[in-house]
């Protein structure tokens, strides 16, 4: 990120970086506009208890809006139903996930659902990225229980917007994860070999996470207080109470930020309660008092939650990652099962047009008396709505459509006739190449000789296919199918299976087996 885009942030409320939302690329290409917030990961185990709720028949709104902001990327998606409309206003800070589910209601949560792959997703992010989504959660949530704590004790109006300040904090490093797994990757390699983990981004990211948090609200257009927390959380707190609501809640935001530590990062927890009680007495103006109060009203909240979490969903966790492979599975053999039963299908047309064919081809030589047979089956059995058959008139040197069914009685595919002495048209080309075509619109932009006006008068513009009736080395007629509609082309597997049929009519009649 530039400092550009951090200090798009930093200005007044009212203009903060609006033309990062049109289009431009966010800086450093880690990622682009707009931003797909529909990408960004989030816990299984979350997703899977929301869905489930969803299914039930009185939906439970009440917990429903608990388990969305228990994510920091559920909430950010939902919040986007909001911010991504045109009479949304950034400078709006009241906007609330229940506001959200009230005016949209929840099938547009269900919708966020409904294309992900929870379990397989999630073992694809954290393989690709070797990103810790537990401890990146784990962290979120303490931060966000911290900052609605310490709103609710400043007596700050609508501490949900605290919440949710405080749980999306850290979403640059989830998206640097989710975009850019390689750099990622560098990231933590890098971080492991050093205490300043800022520095260490400045110098791969060219930028911070928080800058790249600040950038990815913009872009999703969040609001600013928001907006401006995240990317200042790692920024110099204020000297003193601020009046300015955008910087208290930055404030408000670092200051989480070191209770979220002391509770995650046990080994250094004195050092992040004294550094966070040392803060907030400076920006916040808040008591030793008050700051303890602030710590016993989190820890109420956290204690024993993760480890109940963890013992619940770990072996739901293989579980359900088991159930979506059986699932996925089931869903291959589905279409493999369609397409059998496709070509069962297709073989049973074969057997009854043959059917209809064997006492023609055992008691007459008439082929045209064969050739209609076939037309009618083709007609009786199968889906094909317009069957033609064109004979060949030497002395004319025309095809004639002397055998048709299906075609209304006023169509003039009725009475058509192709001038074979141009050469021009598909159903010339068929007859004189001795070839089989499949076309899925009829129109001049066919090559030549392909397109004919005049035939253009007789076929229109539906998909068809036309096979050459061949009787020993010569070409005797052309036949034609078509669906009659201009959406669904002839298969290239009932063609084949066609053409199969007319080339056992072409032995059949072939001079040695006549004679």
């Amino acid at each position: 990120m530039s400092q550009d885009s951090t200090s798009g942030v930093q200005g007044s409320e009212g203009n903060t970086s609006t033309t990062r939302a049109n289009g431009r690329e966010l800086s450093n290409s880690l990622f682009t506009i707009p931003f797909q917030a529909e990408l960004l990961p989030s816990m299984p185990e979350i997703m899977l208890s929301l869905r489930s709720l969803l299914d039930e028949n009185l939906p439970p709104v009440r917990e429903i809006t608990r388990i969305i902001l228990s994510d920091p990327a559920l909430t950010l998606r939902t919040l986007h139903l909001v911010t991504q409309t045109d009479h949304f206003s950034p400078s709006n800070n009241s906007i609330t996930i229940a506001k959200v589910i009230n005016f949209f209601g929840l099938n547009p949560i269900r919708e966020l659902l409904r294309s992900s792959r929870i379990f397989q997703d999630d073992r694809q992010f954290r393989q690709s990225s070797f990103f810790d989504l537990q401890a990146y959660w784990k962290h979120s949530i303490f931060a966000a229980f911290a900052a609605e704590a310490l709103a609710v004790e400043l007596k700050v109006s609508n501490p949900e917007c605290a919440y949710v300040a405080g749980l999306v904090h850290d979403v640059g490093k989830l998206a640097v994860a989710r975009f850019s797994p390689e750099i990622n990757y560098r990231l933590m390699k890098s971080k492991s070999a050093s205490a300043d983990h800022l520095r260490v981004e400045e110098r791969i990211l060219k930028t911070t996470h928080a800058a790249v948090g600040g950038d990815v609200l913009t872009a999703l257009r969040m609001p600013l207080v928001i907006t401006r927390a995240v990317a200042h959380h790692h920024k110099q707190p204020s000297s003193g109470r601020a009046i300015n609501t955008s910087a208290l809640m930055s404030d408000i935001v670092i200051v989480a930020n070191y209770i979220a530590k002391l509770f995650g990062e046990h080994e250094h927890a004195n050092h992040y309660f004294y550094q966070g009680r040392d803060v907030a007495e400076m920006a916040l103006e808040l008591s030793h008092q008050g700051y303890r109060r602030v710590i016993r009203a989190v820890a109420n909240q956290i204690y024993g939650l993760i480890d109940q979490f963890n013992k619940q969903t770990e072996g739901l966790t293989h579980y359900c990652y088991e159930l979506e492979k059986l699932c996925e599975a089931a869903e291959g053999n589905q279409k493999k099962l369609e397409i059998n039963n496709a070509r069962l299908a297709l073989r049973e047309q074969e057997t009854a047009i043959l059917y209809e064919l064997m006492p023609k081809l055992k008691h007459e030589n008439d082929v045209n008396g064969v050739l209609v047979t076939l037309a009618r089956s083709i007609d009786a059995y199968t889906d094909i709505k317009y069957v033609a058959v064109f004979f060949y008139d030497k002395r004319n040197e025309k095809l004639l459509n002397k055998v048709h069914f299906g075609f209304p009685k006023d169509d003039p595919m009725r009475w058509a006739t192709i001038d074979l002495k141009d050469g021009k048209g598909v159903l010339a080309s068929c007859f004189q190449q001795k070839e089989v075509f499949r076309i899925d619109k009829y129109t001049d932009s066919l090559p030549e000789p392909l397109y004919d006006f005049n035939e253009f008068r007789f076929v229109k513009s539906f998909p068809f296919a036309a096979l050459p009736i061949i009787e020993g080395d010569t070409c005797s007629g052309v036949l034609y199918l078509s669906h009659g509609d201009s959406g669904e082309p002839v298969s290239e597997e009932f063609t084949a299976m066609v053409q199969k049929i007319l080339g056992m009519l072409s032995r059949a009649f072939s001079p040695s087996n006549v004679s």
